[in-house]
């Protein structure tokens, strides 16, 4: 008799025991889950508007505008022939990292007569002679950005550490000699990732000239 009240005691225990433990497992699983289901949802992005006197273009609230174009249309005008005027702006995440691309959009305004293809070149061939650490990763080819003809040409520059940068760079020319140099700069580590890369590409699908 006392051996069956101690095993119905010690299976009692058991069935309570693994009832506990079933409870607990349960509750980890639903708490993993629903972290997981909140870390997963994704963050929505307000998009801002840069303008200026010579484009307006979107971008993520996310990132910031540094630089401007700070000599204006008229003082662009007014350049002799054989002086190079130039505006640059880079459109950086707020938070920098190895996983998010950038923008940067130079306008320089040439009166030199020479082809898109010339400038291309002497884009190529000035980095060499600035003493700039580079690879041509690409062959020069054609395309269109905002309806306009381009080219485009991809670039690679080792950093120290192991490090390298990836350039895409479109050169675009307006017909009142303005020249634009539109880059997608970013990380190796995500060169072949398109959804990391999109946020640039978005950004350059609604640049607008003037």
């Amino acid at each position: 008799m006392k051996n069956k009240i101690v095993r119905n005691f010690t299976e009692r225990n058991f069935r309570i025991a693994f009832l506990f433990v079933f409870l607990m497992v349960t509750y980890l699983l639903s708490s993993c889950n629903s972290k997981r289901e909140v870390k997963e949802i994704p963050v929505e992005i307000e998009w801002n508007t840069l303008e200026n006197e010579y484009f307006s273009l979107e971008y993520p609230s996310n990132y910031v505008v540094e630089g401007d174009f700070e000599v204006g249309v008229d003082n662009m005008k007014s350049y002799s022939v054989d002086t190079t005027a130039t505006n640059e702006i880079d459109i950086l995440p707020r938070n920098p990292s190895k996983d998010k691309p950038w923008v940067h959009i130079v306008l320089s305004r040439s009166n030199f007569q020479l082809s898109l293809r010339d400038f291309m070149q002497f884009s190529i061939a000035s980095k060499a002679y600035c003493g700039v650490e580079v690879c041509q990763m690409s062959d020069i080819d054609s395309t269109s950005f905002a309806g306009l003809p381009a080219l485009s040409v991809t670039f690679a520059y080792p950093q120290e550490g192991g490090d390298t940068l990836v350039q895409r760079q479109t050169i675009v020319q307006l017909p009142d000699y303005k020249l634009y140099y539109i880059n997608i700069n970013c990380h190796k580590e995500i060169v072949n990732d398109s959804q990391k890369l999109a946020p640039a590409f978005e950004m350059l699908e609604t640049l607008k000239f003037k």
